[in-house]
């Protein structure tokens, strides 16, 4: 028996497969039903917690703040079309991992589909809410690290946004700082050490290091995993883009309705265009 539920996420998931593929920010249907998702969301905004509905299971997180924003702000309609992913993929995988964790929103959808989840925030302030939210639904397949994923191991210095803590990032990350920062160090490590042969799903929100983390992964992992990431700037694209030339790897991006991209523009340049999938795969959505 399923108990009371503030957001039946399954329910809305379900348009948003009705028009797959046009998820396109240039789509009407996507502006559509990106302006009812937030107006239903938006009656949430007095609620200490949010439970919502999804994959026929309660996840209740807490509605806190970060700076301008909170949580609802992580319900995003892009963010909306990820959970679809994994929610017609979860056949495909055993392991899930989650870069840019914040306070686990991903992290719990994974795992409620029964993914083995490793979840990665390096901001020890962050990191409490996430390892508070994760003890609060009891989930046993996640485990959580407080430390960030680059190119290399080590320790960098890294940019906590005051007034935005979804966009705080390792220092040099990004082109422009958005408000205030506080600055401290960081542990980094390299991806391989996560992966393993077993089918894998990496999401990446690592704000302008995802071209670094995706260059930095050993080839022979290449076929066991699917990447889905935002890309933050054309010189990402660029990288993101070269690579996976070099290993035959294929790119579908929602920015063109989740077809192949046989050319750099067809890549994002902004997580405004929407995310990308990565894969030897040739197409996306188990759809």
């Amino acid at each position: 028996m399923i108990k009371e539920f503030d957001l039946n996420l399954d329910e809305f998931l379900n348009k948003v497969k009705n028009y797959y593929p046009l998820h396109s920010f240039k789509e009407n249907s996507y502006l559509i039903n990106k302006k009812k998702f937030q107006k239903k969301i938006s009656k949430l905004k007095n609620k200490k917690a949010i439970k919502f509905l999804y994959n026929n299971k309660i996840i209740k997180i807490p509605n806190i703040s970060f700076g301008n924003i909170n949580t609802l702000n992580l319900f995003e309609y892009d963010e909306l079309i990820l959970f679809l992913f994994y929610k017609v993929n979860k056949w495909k995988y055993i392991n899930a991992i989650d870069i840019g964790a914040n306070i686990g929103l991903h992290s719990l959808i994974l795992s409620s589909l029964d993914y083995k989840v490793a979840s990665f925030e390096p901001d020890p302030k962050t990191f409490l809410n996430l390892k508070r939210i994760v003890k609060l639904n009891k989930y046993k397949n996640i485990s959580i690290y407080k430390k960030a994923i680059s190119m290399k191991n080590g320790d960098v210095v890294f940019n906590r946004v005051i007034n935005n803590l979804t966009g705080s990032h390792i220092s040099g990350s990004k082109d422009y700082l958005y408000g205030p920062v506080e600055q401290f160090r960081v542990k980094i490590e390299k991806l391989n050490k996560y992966l393993n042969y077993k089918k894998t799903i990496v999401k990446i929100d690592a704000e302008g290091q995802e071209a670094k983390i995706i260059n930095s992964i050993n080839k022979k992992f290449l076929k066991n995993i699917d990447i889905v990431c935002e890309i933050n700037n054309k010189k990402n694209a660029i990288s993101i883009y070269n690579f996976c030339k070099r290993n035959k790897l294929n790119i579908f991006t929602q920015k063109n309705n989740w077809k192949l991209s046989k050319k750099i523009q067809e890549l994002p340049y902004t997580y405004k265009q929407g995310s990308v999938f990565i894969s030897i795969e040739n197409k996306p959505f188990g759809l």
